[in-house]
C-alpha cells in the first residue's frame, strides 16, 4: 500500500469476490468492474470449492487480464472465510467487498469515489437498485441521507435510524482502518458487520445517496435461506462490536435493537421454527438491556403467528 497523502485519487482499489458454483453470474460481475474508467484496481476472486465451470472460466480470464487473480480453496468453508482470504491477499489502499452476482452500472463510480478519499476519510458509501428476476422488478433503494458523518454517528445509527446500503459492493473502505479495527478477527465477515466494524475506527464517512449498480435478487441468493449458524455468528459479532465500543455508555440498548433487526430478517427470510428463535433468545438474553421485555413479547407473538400458520 502507498502512504496516504493529501488524497487517494489515484491509489489502488482491491475488489474481493467470494464465489461458489455461480459461473453464470461472475462474468457479468467482472465485466462491470473492468469497464470502469479507473484503471488502478485489482480483483481477487476466491473460489469456495466450486464444482461447476468456474475454475476453467477464471483460468481464461486471468490470462487475459493481469489485474484479476483467482484462488481456489481446497474445501468449502463459506463466503466469510473467502472474504478473509481475499482481504489478506489484497494490496490496495481501498477495499471493496463484492459478491459474484453484483453489478456496477456507472462507469465513473471508482473515479468519483476515489476523489472523495482524503486523509481522515475511512469510508465512502453509495447504494444500488434491487433487481429481481432478471429485470422483471427493479426497485429503488435510496438511503435518505447524504453528506459527511463521523464514524461514531454511523456506528450509532446504521441499520437503526440510517438505512444500510443493499450490500457492500457500492461501499469503499480504507484498508488501514479495517486492519486497525481487526477485520481479520471478525466472527463472520458479512455486509452489516463489515459496516459496523469499520465504523469502530475514528474518522469521517462520506455518503452519496445515488444508485451505482444492481443488487440482484434470485433464488440462489445467500439470504434466501440462512442457516442458524450464520445468524448466530452475525448476532455474536454485533455483540462483540457493542462491547468493544463506547456504546454501552452512549447507547445502552444498541445491541437489543440490532438483535431485533437480525431476528426479524431471519424470520422474514428463513421462516425458522419457534425452537430456533427461542434458542437465540435464551443464548443472548444475558446481554440484553431494558428491551428484554419487548424481545420476550416479540417471541410470544411469533409463537402465536407460527401456531396460526401451522393450524394449531
Amino acid at each position: 500500500m502507498k502512504d496516504r497523502g493529501k488524497d487517494m485519487e489515484h491509489n489502488l482499489i482491491s475488489i474481493i469476490i467470494p464465489t461458489y458454483n455461480r459461473v453464470e453470474f461472475i462474468e457479468r460481475a467482472l465485466n462491470s468492474i473492468t469497464m470502469q474508467n479507473y484503471d488502478n484496481y485489482e480483483v481477487i476472486v476466491v473460489d469456495d470449492g466450486s464444482t461447476d465451470d468456474t475454475e476453467s472460466y477464471m483460468a481464461k480470464i486471468v490470462k487475459e487480464n493481469n489485474k484479476i487473480s483467482f484462488h481456489k480453496k481446497p474445501n468449502n468453508s463459506g463466503p466469510s472465510d473467502s472474504r478473509k482470504i481475499g482481504f489478506k491477499k489484497s494490496k490496495g489502499d481501498v477495499v471493496v467487498f463484492f459478491d459474484d452476482d453484483d453489478e456496477y452500472t456507472d462507469l465513473n463510480l471508482f473515479t468519483s469515489v476515489m476523489k472523495m478519499f482524503e486523509k481522515n476519510v475511512i469510508a465512502v458509501l453509495t447504494t444500488s437498485k434491487r433487481n429481481t428476476k432478471n429485470g422483471e422488478s427493479i426497485a429503488e433503494h435510496v438511503l435518505g441521507y447524504e453528506g459527511e458523518f463521523t464514524s461514531d454517528e454511523m456506528l450509532d445509527t446504521m441499520q437503526l435510524t440510517k438505512t444500510k446500503p443493499n450490500s457492500t459492493f457500492t461501499a469503499f473502505f480504507d484498508k488501514k482502518n479495517l486492519v486497525n479495527v481487526q477485520l481479520e478477527e471478525m466472527i463472520t465477515i458479512n455486509d452489516s458487520s463489515i459496516y459496523l466494524r469499520a465504523f469502530l475506527g475514528k474518522g469521517i464517512v462520506r455518503v452519496i445517496d445515488k444508485e451505482f449498480g444492481y443488487y440482484h435478487i434470485h433464488s440462489n441468493n445467500i439470504s434466501e435461506k440462512m442457516p442458524m449458524k450464520f445468524i448466530e455468528e452475525n448476532i455474536s459479532e454485533k455483540n462483540k462490536i457493542f462491547k468493544e465500543s463506547n456504546l454501552m455508555k452512549t447507547h445502552p440498548s444498541w445491541f437489543d435493537e440490532h438483535y431485533m433487526v437480525t431476528l426479524e430478517f431471519y424470520i422474514g427470510n428463513s421462516k425458522p421454527s419457534f425452537k430456533d428463535v427461542k434458542y437465540l433468545n435464551d443464548k443472548y438474553k444475558k446481554d440484553f438491556n431494558k428491551s428484554f421485555t419487548a424481545i420476550k413479547m416479540y417471541l410470544y407473538l411469533y409463537k402465536r403467528r407460527l401456531a396460526r400458520i401451522l393450524g394449531r
